[in-house]
């Protein structure tokens, strides 16, 4: 097999598989945190755990763990980076305020899920 352009040919010229564009991991994404709201506004948790809060964190949890890759329902997970406007480093240095450095990755050491489940 052979792979050009994102996309893998058998020996005879086929396609076999492609990578997936981003408008479908996308919509993928979306579908995902969709069904895990959908699962949280439903599930029998029990007398003593049915609750806003615990929906609501049991929700969070399950989209954190759609992003540190750990849902068997999706095929990869993601960093988030920050995105900063280019002017806010220098205004946050004049007015003497820490700063985020663009490009940031808040999961990269540490699955969030598992930072989340320690703060609550």
């Amino acid at each position: 097999m052979t792979e050009r352009d994102g996309v893998m040919y058998d020996d005879d010229g086929q396609m076999v598989c492609r990578a997936t564009p981003a408008e479908e991991l996308q919509a993928a994404f979306l579908a995902s945190l969709k069904a895990i709201g959908e699962y949280w506004a439903s599930a029998e948790l029990g007398a003593e755990r049915d609750n806003v809060s615990e929906r609501i964190m049991g929700a969070l949890f399950s989209g954190l763990v759609l992003i540190d890759g750990g849902s068997g329902d999706f095929p990869c997970g993601f960093d988030l980076v920050a995105s900063v406007h280019p002017d806010d480093k220098k205004f946050y240095q004049d007015e003497e305020v820490d700063w985020i450095e663009p490009g940031t990755v808040i999961n990269e050491s540490v699955p969030l899920h598992e930072l989340f489940v320690r703060e609550n």
